[in-house]
């Protein structure tokens, strides 16, 4: 507050800054662009590498159970066993991939922002990709009201980090082009 010895208090004057942008003045659009693509992609690959462990430890449980199945298969089959029966450990075997590239490529798409390669958006649009993939490859399956989130609902919380976090690097990308004088897509 800057007080004004005739009338007393007033209000601090803003008149050098264009339509409210105090923000995006003080810590550049550029810079907000790299934080955000930066803590998205980190957390993309952190949430990546822990679902593809999860994956594979979820195809080894849904193996052992099946086999279990197998050799005590008496009477009509309950809801529990149907479900455990249709879910493929070789698709969850498929997605743990699909996460780990996800983890890999957002990783990579970071690195790439950071050091300004001209590659940043193919990269980008390819993390996006293949997070796609994850959704698509990873099934859906309820084990129970405690039962900890599906390979698909995982799939779909790293494939919008990885989206938000691609999204924000691609922005990064072009603006830091755009200021240097460089052609954008």
């Amino acid at each position: 507050m800057v007080t004004n010895p005739d009338n007393g208090p007033s209000l601090p004057n803003f008149s050098g800054l264009h339509h409210g942008t105090a923000v995006a003045e003080a810590l550049g659009m550029k810079t907000a662009a790299a934080i955000v693509a930066t803590i998205m992609l980190l957390g993309t690959a952190a949430m990546g590498f822990m679902a593809s462990n999860r994956s594979v430890r979820d195809a080894d449980t849904i193996d052992k159970a099946q086999r279990a199945l197998a050799s005590a298969a008496t009477g009509t089959p309950s809801r529990s066993r149907r479900q455990l029966q249709a879910v493929s450990a070789d698709r969850l075997r498929a997605g743990s991939v699909a996460f780990a590239l996800v983890a890999l490529m957002s990783l990579a798409t970071l690195i790439v922002v950071l050091l300004d390669n001209g590659s940043a958006p193919h990269l980008a649009l390819a993390t996006i990709a293949v997070a796609i993939l994850a959704v698509i490859l990873n099934p859906s399956y309820d084990l129970g009201p405690g039962a900890p989130a599906s390979a698909r609902t995982l799939a779909y919380v790293v494939g919008v980090l990885a989206s938000v976090g691609a999204a924000a690097a691609f922005d990064s990308h072009r603006r830091r082009r755009r200021r240097a004088g460089h052609q954008t897509l």
